[in-house]
């Protein structure tokens, strides 16, 4: 991705960065997500960093993509097969 786009990983690291120190609207709103969550703050900014520095490209708009990160931890995750849950599964006498 960094030949691609003809950038470095520590150019994509200084400019997430930047966006991130420059916007205090989207630090205000990781903040109210992590306390909602009960999780520290720098999680979410390291998960934000990692994945702009070696995936996408903080020109992929940071704020478009937080919103995306943010749908995904208020997702319902459920564990099933067949219906079944699997809290219930692994109750079953062949796991005991």
């Amino acid at each position: 991705r960094t030949q691609a786009t003809s950038t470095t990983f520590q150019a994509k690291y200084r400019k997430v960065y930047a966006l991130l120190q420059n916007d205090a609207e989207l630090r205000a709103k990781i903040r109210k997500a992590a306390a909602a969550y009960g999780i520290d703050p720098m999680h979410i900014v390291g998960a934000i960093v990692g994945e702009h520095t070696y995936n996408v490209d903080a020109y992929d708009r940071l704020q478009t993509y937080y919103v995306k990160a943010m749908s995904y931890l208020s997702s319902r995750l459920t564990f099933a097969y067949e219906g079944e849950d699997v809290s219930d599964f692994v109750q079953r006498p062949e796991f005991k």
